[in-house]
């Protein structure tokens, strides 16, 4: 899916003759709406990656400059696949795994403190382990006719945004509630079974 079509939806739908509404802003409320998806559903972002371990370590980080979250580790590169371990289990039934002796790593779980980009695997890392994760990539700024990789039926909530987002820096339009009424439209594409609210 390209903004740009995103943007003939939203520039249709606000009527606008490309006066009141400059296309460079309404590309940035496009990225916006990217941005927001991110938050709302993070599987739309999924990338894969190859992760070089910290010798002898359990607790490891992805460094990706554009890593925004972990969302699973898989494989060892070349070798075994990896089954997520709840912690808590681990620390009261085997509290010494930290300290066993280092291996090909077996299973993965997040960091406890709730950090996105840490998590810990079992047993430690032997050296040169390389790791075949799933992480949650920041969008790019993105310009109207680049692909975003996001399926062509989300064109309509990236319209919805930019709507939104035009709307409410109209004082008028802000007031009448219209704003609002596309933002939840927005809002529904990703909480579908909940009805779109207007503010009335």
């Amino acid at each position: 899916m390209r903004l740009k079509d995103a943007i003939d939806t939203a520039v249709t739908v606000l009527n606008d003759d490309g006066v009141t509404y400059a296309r460079p802003d309404l590309l940035r409320y496009a990225n916006d709406a990217l941005d927001a998806i991110l938050l709302l559903a993070p599987h739309l972002f999924h990338e894969t990656g190859e992760l070089d371990c910290v010798d002898g370590e359990t607790i490891q980080a992805i460094s990706f400059d554009d890593a925004h979250a972990l969302a699973s580790v898989v494989r060892v590169k070349n070798g075994n696949a990896l089954n997520m371990f709840d912690k808590a289990t681990m620390d009261m039934y085997r509290p010494g795994w930290h300290q066993d002796p280092a291996g090909p790593a077996r299973g993965w779980c997040p960091d406890a403190s709730g950090n996105p980009m840490r998590f810990y695997i079992w047993p430690k890392a032997p050296a040169n382990q390389i790791l075949e994760v799933v992480y949650v990539r920041v969008p790019k700024e993105y310009n109207e006719t680049e692909e975003t990789g996001l399926p062509a039926t989300y064109a309509g909530a990236i319209a919805d945004f930019i709507v939104a987002s035009a709307e409410s820096r109209d004082d008028e339009h802000a007031n009448s509630g219209r704003a609002v009424i596309f933002f939840n439209k927005f809002m529904a594409h990703f909480r579908p079974n909940e009805p779109v609210r207007s503010s009335q």
